[in-house]
């Protein structure tokens, strides 16, 4: 061999004639169906057609192309092609297209020959193998030595000694416990052990004896860790058979035996004598509710000694997110229904209208952080959207639709199924370690609506319609469905329009694609001067239905009453029946009481108002606060308290039956101003709140007992029904004939609630309020028309001259006015130097 013969690289292979090595693309190799070859399919047959439409549709992008000449001349139609993984030619392509039909049988043949190689070679391998174990097997096996007696050698006497034996008897303890005490609940908690063993109230403190020695004797023990066994027998024959019946067919009665055994002896004589036992058990079960935790309807002693901290708000937990959540500001909260600690927070960019024109043309992208208790430090999964999301809400009945609201007015939609289902997958594999933003699931939107049918303005909020109702896509009606999903919601933007959408869009023919457009819109408008209304919340009696009336409110300060359904013949209907303008701001938050229909709550800028439906000034107000007011809600759980959030950090507790001039518990909740409230919906012994700020940091506050438990005689459901008869001798035993009352007994009055005796006393007196402005324009007016009498009755008399004094004292006063302007106009350009004091007055 020539020397540097050795390093010479080795020659490449030759293609084979009309046979052309090309690469293709993943994208390729899908659309023409060669994604199945690989190392266990070397060659595979492909149709001339299909190359040839591949390069017809995708022109001079398709990797056929810089041989589509080549193969149209080819000679066959079934084109054969063979996976060339080791790049056997060197110029990195990875497949080999044969165009000639004689080159084609040669690969075939030569694959033939290799599968006949490795087949004759696998059956020499297995020959010898079988050889070399039959080779083993003839082997002699060696012969084992038979077992010998056992012959002691003296070691009985040391398993003696190593046994271990008890030296007394055993003793007996008795342990009782009052009967009493079976079944008391206890409450265990953590506490530090150099603090337990120092605290004063340590019973059994441990300490040191001088005077006692414990002497321990060691002895060397073994012990053998076999489970030991016995040999039972069981007897496990069956049972004597036996015969049997079974009824698979029920017993009728005809409608005449059913008439005798109802109307015979039997009957009459089985009712006559329960009869008066049947009537005591009724009476009794209405008298007392049997289900009733008396425990629960006991005074609470939240004001004893020792229980100050049972009254504090204190935090649960909070919520933060580097990547996506800090510094920006959180603009709503939705807690998941139907799954315990998991709340949804959108974090917007806090930046002034100017900053978003500046920033328009760039491309952003908002999410929404779906946050779990399991894991403080890392959110779940994001939703991702194109734009800030200022609303969003859940789909009561399926939980993994969201739908949201975007800055520019599109409706945005997401469906989280399969990620839902990739984290119950990592719940049950608890060896896989996954943290770091890396791990956190992003979600794309599932649909977007068409930007010519959305709003016009930023979305500001969504609520999804009850399970089972639907309205009309012309005519607004109400209908129920009957069914148990949620496929509608309605948005409200600042262009005053009320937007109805339908989960269930389908694909336009033309376009081939979902074309997503609301089925029924409405436009808020004002009543007193033209232009469409600047909505920011809405609400919706749902409690009973949905009705089509709501309110809405105003970035003006205005509450509004409308009604979505369009009237008959009518083309541009007005749905707009009622405006109060209370606030001097925008009312940033609207929220019907949950335990009375017709009471709704509006906050904006220092107050909260209380609005009774049907009434357009409000029953109640409170006193403007010191700080901008940013949101509240009502609580879920009281009827009478009410929660605000403020600019300052700083939540406020309205109770309004210890207290309507002023909040009866404050709380500091972050040190910047709040932006959203959102209570947890389950109904538990623990009630969580949700507290968002203006950097994103998400609050999660536990209530205390008091603020969470209704006081007692604070709500009342009507009472239980009583039978009473009026002569005082009860139902059976009156011998008078007496009439029958059915009385609503409850430990806050009859029928009546503390609350709605309040909201009744507030009613009364808006309605005295306005009866007396009535009463006073009425007497203003008769004043005014006497005024004017006297003044034609002194006109008649000659006693123009005190008219005329009257005219020359105004221009008096008016002088005197102007004097004293100049005056202090003087004294201010001295003061800044513009004139000289020495300067005469002009």
């Amino acid at each position: 061999m020539a020397e540097g013969e050795g390093d010479a690289p080795p020659e490449k292979a030759v293609a084979l004639k009309n046979c052309e090595s090309i690469f293709l693309t993943g994208t390729t190799v899908k659309i023409v169906g060669l994604d199945d070859m690989g190392d266990n399919l070397l060659m595979k047959v492909i149709e001339k057609e299909t190359i040839l439409k591949d390069i017809q549709f995708r022109g001079a992008i398709s990797d056929f192309h810089c041989i589509k000449a080549k193969i149209t001349k080819s000679d066959y139609d079934q084109l054969l092609i063979r996976y060339n993984k080791d790049d056997i030619y060197g110029d990195g392509n990875n497949y080999e297209l044969c165009l000639l039909k004689a080159s084609a049988d040669a690969w075939q043949k030569e694959l033939a020959d290799k599968e006949a190689a490795i087949a004759a070679a696998a059956a020499t391998a297995a020959a010898a193998a079988e050889a070399e174990a039959e080779a083993k097997s003839t082997k002699k096996k060696k012969k084992r030595k038979p077992a010998a007696e056992w012959v002691s050698q003296g070691s009985e006497l040391e398993i003696e000694e190593a046994m271990a034996k008890p030296t007394r008897e055993l003793l007996v303890v008795s342990i009782a416990r009052k009967r009493r005490e079976f079944g008391a609940s206890h409450k265990f908690s953590d506490k530090d052990s150099q603090e337990l063993w120092n605290s004063s109230q340590m019973e059994c403190r441990p300490f040191k004896d001088p005077n006692f020695e414990l002497k321990r004797l060691e002895h060397e023990l073994g012990i053998q860790a076999i489970a030991s066994k016995v040999l039972v027998s069981v007897q496990a024959t069956n049972n004597m058979p036996q015969n049997g019946t079974t009824q698979y067919e029920p017993l009728a009665m005809s409608e005449e035996e059913a008439g005798t055994h109802i109307h015979g002896e039997n009957m009459d004589g089985f009712l006559g004598g329960i009869t008066d036992r049947y009537e005591l058990a009724l009476q009794q079960n209405e008298v007392m509710d049997i289900f009733e935790d008396e425990f629960a309807s006991l005074a609470e002693e939240d004001n004893a000694p020792g229980t100050k901290s049972a009254n504090v708000i204190s935090e649960y937990q909070s919520f933060t997110d580097l990547t996506y959540s800090k510094g920006k500001k959180v603009s709503a909260i939705a807690w998941m229904p139907k799954r315990k600690g998991v709340v949804g927070v959108a974090c917007t960019e806090p930046v002034t209208f100017d900053e978003r024109i500046e920033s328009a043309g760039r491309v952003k992208t908002s999410a929404i952080l779906i946050w779990n208790f399991v894991d403080p430090i890392h959110p779940q999964y994001v939703l991702e959207a194109p734009f800030d999301v200022f609303a969003f809400d859940f789909n009561p009945k399926k939980p993994e639709i969201v739908a949201g609201g975007c800055y520019n007015g599109q409706i945005i939609l997401w469906n989280t199924t399969s990620v839902q289902a990739q984290m119950r997958k990592k719940e049950k594999k608890t060896d896989v370690d996954e943290t770091g933003e890396a791990a956190i699931p992003v979600v794309k939107h599932h649909l977007l609506s068409a930007i010519e049918s959305s709003h016009t303005l930023p979305v500001t909020d969504i609520i999804w319609l009850p399970e089972g109702i639907e309205v009309m896509h012309k005519t607004g009606k109400v209908v129920e469905t009957g069914g148990s999903s949620c496929n509608m919601f309605v948005t409200l933007a600042a262009d005053g329009k009320v937007l109805f959408w339908d989960l269930r869009a389908k694909k336009d023919p033309k376009r081939g694609e979902i074309i997503w457009t609301p089925t029924y819109s409405v436009t808020l408008t004002r009543l007193d001067i033209a232009g469409d209304l600047s909505a920011v919340k809405f609400s919706f009696s749902t409690i009973s239905g949905l009705k089509s009336t709501f309110f809405g409110t105003s970035m003006d300060g205005e509450v509004v009453y409308a009604d979505f359904l369009r009237p008959d013949d009518v083309d541009h209907p007005e749905f707009t029946k009622s405006v109060s303008s209370a606030h001097f701001g925008p009312v940033l938050a609207l929220q019907r009481s949950p335990f009375f229909e017709d009471i709704i709550l509006s906050i904006g800028d220092w107050s909260f108002k209380i609005y009774k439906e049907g009434i357009a000034t409000p029953i109640f107000s409170s006193h403007c606060s010191d700080t901008y007011l940013n949101t509240g809600c009502w609580s879920p759980t009281r009827p009478g308290v009410i929660y605000t959030a403020k600019m300052d950090g700083v939540m406020e507790v309205w109770d309004l039956l210890d207290r309507s001039h002023e909040a009866s518990m404050s709380a500091t909740v972050s040190s910047y101003p709040i932006a959203a409230l959102a209570f947890w919906p389950h109904k538990q012994a623990q009630q969580l709140l949700a507290v968002g700020d203006s950097q994103g940091v998400l609050h999660i506050l536990e209530l205390p007992r008091n603020l969470r438990r209704p006081v007692q005689n604070e709500e009342c459901e009507g009472g239980r029904p009583v039978l009473l008869c009026i002569c005082g001798g009860g139902v059976n035993k009156c011998q008078q004939g007496g009439r029958l009352a059915l009385l609503r007994i409850c430990g806050g009055g009859v029928n009546k609630k503390i609350m709605e005796k309040f909201f009744d006393r507030e009613l009364s007196r808006v309605k005295y309020v306005e009866e007396r402005q009535k009463i006073r324009a009425a007497e203003l007016k008769e004043k005014e028309q006497a005024a004017q009498a006297a003044l034609v009755a002194a006109g008649a008399s000659g006693a123009a001259p005190a008219k005329e004094d009257k005219k020359n004292s105004d221009d008096k006063y008016d002088e005197k006015m102007e004097q004293e302007y100049r005056t202090l106009e003087r004294e201010f350009k001295i003061q800044l130097g513009l004139i000289d004091e020495n300067e005469p007055m002009s």
